[in-house]
């Protein structure tokens, strides 16, 4: 999963909205948004290690949206 992410985050030209995405496909076939989140803090810190901080930034957000703190329209 943190690999699929990682290239999400480095190879599409809208990496947010793919990430999102990529969330909902992974809720919607059975995946516990805390084993989600779990992968991506993996993924953050593995981000902030290599110095990609707009990368990080975007992973932070992601994770907002799946815990709620964001408006509701945006949740996860």
């Amino acid at each position: 999963m943190k690999s699929e992410f990682d290239h999400i985050l480095t190879h599409s030209s809208d990496p947010q909205s793919s990430m999102r995405e990529k969330v909902r496909e992974l809720l919607s076939k059975g995946h516990k948004k805390e084993e989600i989140l779990e992968e991506l803090e993996l993924l953050r810190a593995d981000l902030q290690s290599r110095n990609m901080e707009q990368e990080e930034d975007i992973v932070l957000e992601i994770m907002d949206y799946l815990v709620g703190w964001c408006s509701p329209h945006m949740k996860l």
